[in-house]
This record gives structure tokens, sequence and C-alpha cells, in this order.
């Protein structure tokens, strides 16, 4: 599986797709889809615009390339409304427009099953995070397999010591979370 220009919608992506660019993502997408499936032909492929939209980007579903060209729509989420639990949750539904609400109606548009590529806990920095949330990781879960029980999730892990500002629990800093994803997700 591959995501292609993945989170296209943020600022912070060198792919950044902004508003007016529409027609030349959708052409990037399929020159690259139609290439590798020459020499892969069963590779899948991932549509994945980040939770929200308010960087520049127009509408989410002007960028969609086409059933033909993608096989999972996909959606990163992280945990960065303090102080994170069900208030922060329902913002996540909705957020901006461009929610995971939003993702559920788009997926059933398009027929292809949904995925979260990304999904973990921002930190508790008192003002940006929900920090140690283990409700988040419960309705990441609960929310997957109501809407998608065919999709997957895949929790954004990074190594220690990294200047990356999100994990999904360590085992030290957010007991309660990983005592959650471990009781939800196995392990």
């Amino acid at each position: 599986m591959i995501r292609l220009g993945w989170e296209f919608n943020g600022s912070w992506a060198p792919w950044f797709a902004t508003a007016g660019q529409e027609a030349n993502f959708i052409a990037y997408w399929q020159n690259i889809v139609n290439a590798m499936r020459v020499v892969i032909p069963n590779l899948k492929f991932i549509w994945d615009p980040n939770l929200g939209n308010s960087w520049g980007s127009s509408a989410l579903q002007n960028y969609y390339p086409g059933s033909s060209y993608v096989n999972y729509i996909g959606m990163d989420v992280y945990d960065t409304d303090s102080p994170g639990g069900a208030t922060a949750w329902a913002g996540y539904l909705t957020e901006g427009g461009y929610g995971l609400n939003w993702l559920a109606s788009f997926s059933a548009t398009t027929g292809k099953p949904i995925c979260i590529p990304e999904f973990g806990l921002g930190p508790d920095t008192g003002n940006t995070g929900g920090g140690d949330d283990p409700y988040f990781i419960g309705q990441i879960e609960a929310w997957m397999a109501s809407n998608s029980p065919n999709g997957w999730a895949g929790a954004w892990d990074p190594l220690p010591n990294t200047t990356w500002p999100y994990d999904v629990p360590s085992g030290t800093s957010d007991p309660n979370s990983d005592n959650e994803f471990y009781s939800v997700f196995g392990g």
C-alpha cells in the first residue's frame, strides 16, 4: 500500500495542494498510479488528507483522483486538543467540515473502505494536546469498527528521543492510554 501525497491539505507537506491546484494534484496522482500499476499491478493506493482543512486547500473532494485510482479513503487523526476526552473527540468528528463524519460520508459515496493511516496522541503541554487520553484511543477503535469494519488504523509511534511532538502510548508517559491501546487493539 502506498500513500501518495499524504496530508496534501497541510501546509507542512512539500506536496501541499493549495486551492487552484486540484487538477494538477489529480493529474499527478493518476500519472503515478498508472505508471506504478504497469510494474506492480496489485499495488494498493491510499488517498489521505489530514483531519480538517484550514491550511488553504479547497474542498477535499475536489482533489479526489477517482475510484479507479484509489483503494482506500484515509485520514490522519491526532489528539491535539486539550484537555482531550469527549469534548475533543466531538471536535474530531466535525473538524472544520472535514472531520471523521465527513470521511465516513465521502467513503460511502466512493464505495472505498476507510483507513486511518496515522493516529496518535498529542503531548500534554497545558494548552495543546490531549496527553494521556485513553478515551481517544478507544474512540478511534470504536469509530473504525462501526464505520469501516474492513478498514484499518495505523498508530504513529515515533522513535524515542525524536523531536516529533506526537506519540502513541509509550508505556511510560501515557500509562492509561497504553493500557487502552493494548486492550482494544491487542498486543
